[in-house]
């Protein structure tokens, strides 16, 4: 019985993944997002040829972090997509690299320009390729942050109240 007001979604927390290794990540994930679940097998896949074992855990946990942002299953199909091509362009330097990339996540989340994170994610991959190091990574994740602060609209003298303009062109 459909209640009004609300809307009725499914949870794909119970769905069953190809093998137990990425069921016990998608466990972890503790993602209710459907379309996260139709292509976490392949991405979870490409994902350990990538990151190494002793990191996985620190991947999930970003994962997992992104899913709850409140901003629907784009930014989390966009990091566990594009994650692995950052690894690889940036020589695996996920001890470093990572780290970054959440801080400027939630950077961006706290502020007025948290709609930019997945314009963020989408593209971190073909940057990273692009800039080949984790320190170049750094700086361009620096430059964005700077922008997000220096173009966003403060109508009430500090606060920052309506996003940067800029910004979802930018990465």
């Amino acid at each position: 019985m459909a209640v009004p007001g609300i809307r009725n979604v499914a949870d794909a927390r119970q769905r069953l993944m190809a093998n137990p290794e990425s069921q016990a990540a998608w466990s972890v994930l503790d993602c209710g997002f459907a379309a996260v679940a139709d292509v976490f097998d392949e991405c979870y896949a490409a994902a350990k040829q990538r990151v190494a074992s002793e990191a996985l855990p620190d991947f999930l946990e970003a994962a997992r972090v992104i899913g709850k942002l409140g901003r629907g299953a784009e930014p989390l199909l966009a990091f566990l997509e594009h994650w692995p091509k950052v690894l690889e362009a940036t020589g695996l330097a996920q001890s470093s690299t990572l780290p970054a990339v959440m801080a400027a996540i939630r950077s961006l989340q706290k502020s007025p320009n948290g709609p930019a994170v997945t314009p963020l994610l989408q593209t971190l991959g073909a940057v990273a390729a692009r800039l080949r190091t984790a320190e170049a990574l750094q700086h361009y994740l620096n430059l964005t942050l700077d922008l997000a602060t220096r173009t966003a609209v403060s109508i009430h003298g500090h606060h920052l109240t309506e996003p940067s303009p800029s910004l979802p062109a930018f990465p």
